[in-house]
């Protein structure tokens, strides 16, 4: 059973790299990408959830 990894900001460059090689990495089962606006292309093994962190409902 892998981990579950969050990643912030997947719509720009270091963000959605991140997600990538996380998306890679055997040891990682899900990765799920947020941010306030959709990556530019999909970044493959990754789920997008559209949200804005700094709101306070997230909380």
């Amino acid at each position: 059973m892998g981990r579950t990894v969050l990643v912030t900001g997947v719509s720009r460059y270091l963000g959605g790299r991140m997600a990538a090689l996380l998306a890679a990495d055997p040891d990682v089962a899900n990765v799920i990408g947020v941010d306030v606006v959709a990556p530019e292309r999909e970044i493959p093994g990754t789920s997008f959830v559209r949200a804005d962190i700094r709101n306070p409902v997230i909380a």
